[in-house]
């Protein structure tokens, strides 16, 4: 049993990381290396950046975004969808025409 407040290795957390990468899940491998299940998802988040559900984007990303969605429903609804116009007589002449 581990010494009381004595960190793990960075190897050993780095070997954790990589195992629940590759789809492991922190429980199994806190019962399997006798550590708690939260050091490894915080070893996780630390080394990853963060995870998608706890990363919060900045105001600029955020607005970023934002502005994104915005301008794909504005050129989806210029367009109509690429099934009606692969299915369009005229496109497909013109589209052979120029192959």
């Amino acid at each position: 049993m581990r010494e009381k407040n004595k960190p793990y290795p960075e190897q050993f957390r780095l070997q954790m990381v990589e195992l629940v990468k590759a789809g492991k899940k922190p429980r199994e491998l806190a019962i399997e290396f006798g550590c708690h299940e939260t050091s490894i998802t915080a070893w996780v988040r630390h080394y990853a950046g963060g995870t998608p559900s706890t990363v919060t984007p900045t105001a600029n990303e955020r607005e970023e975004l934002i502005q994104l969605r915005r301008k794909l429903r504005q050129v989806e609804a210029k367009r109509p969808p690429l099934k009606s116009r692969l299915h369009s007589k005229s496109y497909g002449r013109l589209h052979h025409r120029h192959l």
